[in-house]
């Protein structure tokens, strides 16, 4: 089984819950041929008029001008559909599309599928999937960043995960981008004399390392960019404080937007992999779950059997179970949050009741936190390292259960209940 994740920043193709690919929502025209995905975006800076990003935007729409011989948005979506080959049509397909796709767009999609002879067997709402794995309140709200907008859905329900609401804001990621450039821009002229905004080369080359630098100032106070220029390396100083500062008035449209639809209620915030890259956003909304960009996927593998469908037509499903229900019915204690760390033959307590500790105070050197909310135990900002749970690497926020191992530098901790004698 394969899965599609739909996003016009970059569409994510899965086995399983492996990533397999992922194709940027980009177009242009190099010569008399037409080029998607990241052949595409690496154009988009050298020749802007022959190129488009808005085709996944408005999907059912005519393009403004004509690229190449494609005439509207949807011959681009099949060209980049098509260039994706036998990785789409090899397997039966479950699409993840967001809530902000409206059914006329997604009949155009599913044409084009059916054109392309893919076995589509699937829809679900990305958001309500990338949730259902996790433990949440009854209401939560979930951020996901588009190209050109971004996208706040409200999940309620007691006993389900429901889809009630949706809310866009402008812009979008690639205006945000822009306001990055310039300030990374500024650092290189400041600090050596160096403008990559002077040549449509190298402001190709610095939006290409954009996304790069984004993810690590998320994570990190400062970072020191490098940019190659011809035979020379320029290198500029770069805090994360400046790149929120650029985007201080964005992100406090979305912190406000979050705050009004949980309006002051016992609420989940889920930030995905693409909105917790925003500078500062995860700062301004320190409660909120940082998921990891297999957050989609891996909600479609653990309830397949309630979106797979063998009719003709695709009902989108938008409504999932909980996982704070499933966890109160699943047998094994894999189900509990862990309240102590086995290391060795010491069990060693860890963080509840809104407490957040480093990891180092229990894998001596290891990166991350551990955060504990209530019923639930997390742990964030150790992607990218040597940490790895169940033996496999850490990416984004993930909740720990009962039963999990964390590992680092040949030490392991084992995630244990330790419970009281009645």
């Amino acid at each position: 089984m394969r899965i599609l994740e739909l996003n016009d920043v970059g569409l994510r193709l899965y086995e399983g819950e492996q990533l397999l690919l992922e194709s940027p929502g980009c177009a242009a025209l190099d010569g008399r041929r037409l080029l998607t995905g990241r052949d595409a975006q690496a154009r988009l800076r050298l020749d802007p008029r022959r190129a488009y990003d808005r085709y996944w935007y408005q999907l059912d729409a005519s393009l403004p001008t004509p690229l190449g011989a494609a005439r509207s948005a949807a011959d681009l979506a099949h060209a980049q559909l098509l260039e994706l080959g036998s990785a789409l049509t090899e397997q039966p397909l479950v699409l993840a599309a967001p809530a902000s796709f409206t059914p006329s767009q997604l009949g155009v999609l599913l044409g084009i599928l059916q054109a392309l002879q893919v076995r589509a067997v699937g829809l679900v709402d990305a958001a309500v999937a990338a949730a259902s794995t996790l433990g949440t309140a009854p209401r939560s709200v979930h951020v996901d960043v588009q190209r050109h907008r971004v996208l706040l859905t409200w999940l309620d329900g007691d006993r389900d995960l429901t889809r009630t609401r949706l809310q866009e804001l402008k812009p979008g990621l690639a205006a945000l981008q822009d306001r990055c450039a310039a300030v990374v821009a500024e650092a290189f002229v400041r600090t050596a004399r160096f403008d990559p905004l002077h040549s449509a080369a190298t402001e190709q080359a610095l939006y290409d390392r954009l996304p790069q630098w984004m993810a690590q100032l998320s994570g990190e106070s400062q970072a020191v960019l490098e940019l190659d220029a011809g035979t020379r390396t320029h290198r500029a100083g770069l805090t994360r404080e400046a790149l929120a500062s650029t985007l201080s008035d964005r992100v406090a449209a979305i912190v406000d937007a979050v705050s009004g639809a949980i309006a002051g209620e016992p609420a989940s915030i889920l930030l995905s992999d693409r909105a917790a890259e925003l500078p500062g956003l995860a700062s301004q909304l320190p409660q909120a779950q940082r998921l990891d960009a297999g957050a989609v996927a891996r909600g479609i593998a653990e309830h397949l059997a309630l979106i797979e469908t063998d009719s003709t037509e695709l009902p989108w499903v938008t409504r999932l179970p909980r996982r704070a229900l499933h966890a109160q019915s699943a047998s094994g204690e894999h189900s509990l949050v862990p309240t102590h760390a086995l290391l060795g033959y010491r069990a060693l307590p860890l963080p509840a009741d809104g407490r957040v500790q480093a990891l180092s105070a229990w894998l001596p050197g290891a990166p991350g936190l551990l955060r504990g909310d209530g019923n639930a135990l997390q742990i964030e900002d150790a992607g990218g390292s040597t940490v790895r749970l169940n033996g496999e690497a850490l990416a984004g926020t993930r909740p720990l259960r009962a039963g999990d191992r964390l590992s680092h530098g040949g030490s392991e901790l084992r995630l244990i209940v330790v419970a009281r004698a009645d």
